[in-house]
């Protein structure tokens, strides 16, 4: 028997392409000596919408395991095959940003090879939050999430 395809939620999708287009048009934004105020990010207080493109995407990262990884974990047989999943998924990413970074140092002949770029960065974040949706229960995970928003704000 074939087990059916997995429904995708069409609103995940348009946000993705959203923010795809968004990540597009701020690295993009044609002449680089006239860029419109908004494309441009904040110099340090305040907030564009190109500061949101990032944060998106983690948004992004965070729904979708809540609806791919997290009702799959009930099953405590399938959690290690589950964390390996998002484990490999999560350095293909990585691997994927390492080698754009190469490739572009290598042809554009650029004097610095950035390691922690946007791909390894949001590819951590799936990593970490992946393993927690696995293997930690709903009730921690909202300790977890109070934890972090107050110790950022303490850090603030």
């Amino acid at each position: 028997m074939d087990a059916a395809p997995p429904r995708r939620l069409g609103s995940i999708d348009a946000l993705r392409g959203l923010t795809v287009a968004a990540m597009l048009l701020v690295n993009n934004p044609g002449d680089w000596s006239a860029v419109f105020a908004p494309l441009r990010h904040a110099d340090w207080h305040g907030c564009t919408p190109t500061d949101l493109v990032f944060p998106f995407f983690l948004f992004l990262v965070g729904v979708s395991m809540a609806f791919s990884v997290a009702p799959r974990a009930h099953d405590a047989a399938a959690r290690p095959a589950l964390a390996r999943g998002v484990l490999q998924r999560a350095l293909r990413i990585a691997l994927a940003g390492v080698l754009l970074h190469l490739l572009v140092w290598w042809a554009l002949h650029t004097h610095h090879f950035r390691i922690w770029g946007v791909l390894q960065r949001i590819a951590l974040c799936a990593a970490v939050v992946g393993v927690v949706a696995v293997y930690v229960r709903p009730r921690t995970q909202l300790a977890l999430l109070v934890a972090l928003l107050v110790g950022y704000t303490v850090l603030l």
